[in-house]
C-alpha cells in the first residue's frame, strides 16, 4: 500500500530537472531491487558491480537530487545504504510534517 504524503510542492512539478514523483518512483524501484537482492552482481573481482537496472536507477537518482560527490559510486552495501538514506532525507524536505 502506497501512502500519500502531503507535499510543499506539486508532486509532478519540475524544478531545475528535479521531479519529486519521478524521484519517488526511482527510489521505490531501488528499494524493491534491494529487497529482492538484485542490486549487485559480482564479476569475479573483489569489487561489487551494479546490475544494469540498478545502475540505471541509481544514475537517474543521482541526477534527480544532484548528488555530485566527486567520484561517487555505489560499490558496496554501505555506500548503497548511505545513498538511499541521503535520497530519503532529500525527498523529506518536500514532505509537510503533520
Amino acid at each position: 500500500m502506497v501512502t500519500q504524503k502531503t507535499l510543499s510542492i506539486p508532486a509532478d512539478a519540475v524544478i531545475g530537472k528535479f521531479c519529486y514523483s519521478f524521484s519517488v518512483a526511482l527510489l521505490r524501484k531501488l528499494e524493491s531491487l534491494i529487497e529482492a537482492g538484485e542490486v549487485f552482481v559480482t564479476k569475479g573481482d573483489p569489487a561489487d558491480h551494479l546490475t544494469p537496472i540498478a545502475s540505471a536507477v541509481v544514475s537517474k537518482l543521482i541526477e534527480q537530487i544532484s548528488y555530485n560527490t566527486h567520484g561517487f559510486g555505489v560499490q558496496s552495501e554501505q555506500t548503497l545504504k548511505t545513498f538511499v538514506s541521503t535520497v530519503r532525507e532529500f525527498l523529506a524536505m518536500f514532505e509537510v510534517q503533520k
